[in-house]
């Protein structure tokens, strides 16, 4: 179908009365990513551009966060009921042998990426530099497929 195109039902009123029509859509603009799709692109994208000013460290523990609460919520429902984040988590799971978390280099490798992110800490005040952010994501990225 090489002249497909993409269709919605618009609802509008006409002398008080609904009516409707089909028009086309875009698809892009009416059915946009999910949220969390949309900030791993941000993030991606403040990694390929450089641009280690914007901020990223808020979205990177929600996507974390996000991905941990669907892909675990039975074995972490304790932990996400009491809002605990991914530091609580990755201890939840390595202490139950599950998905290798007990492997002693991925769990300090989200260790590491929970101190960097400030997860359950929020005291660290120090400022992190461009090269240190790079580090960040690079980590953000690698955890993400080892989540």
């Amino acid at each position: 179908m090489p002249d497909a195109c993409s269709l919605k039902i618009q609802e509008y009123v006409v002398d008080g009365q609904k009516r409707s029509k089909i028009v086309h859509t875009d698809f892009a603009q009416d059915f946009p990513d999910d949220d969390i799709s949309h900030r791993i692109e941000k993030i991606k994208e403040i990694f390929d551009t450089r641009t280690f000013a914007t901020e990223f460290e808020k979205d990177c523990r929600e996507i974390l966060e996000h991905i941990f609460k669907c892909k675990y919520c039975l074995e972490l429902k304790d932990e996400i009921s009491s809002k605990k984040s991914v530091r609580s988590f990755v201890i939840k799971l390595k202490g139950k042998c599950i998905n290798n978390f007990e492997n002693e280099d991925k769990f300090k490798k989200f260790d590491r990426l929970c101190d960097y992110l400030n997860i359950e800490l929020h005291d660290n005040g120090s400022l992190i530099s461009s090269g240190d952010k790079e580090s960040i994501i690079k980590d953000f990225f690698d955890c993400l497929k080892l989540a």
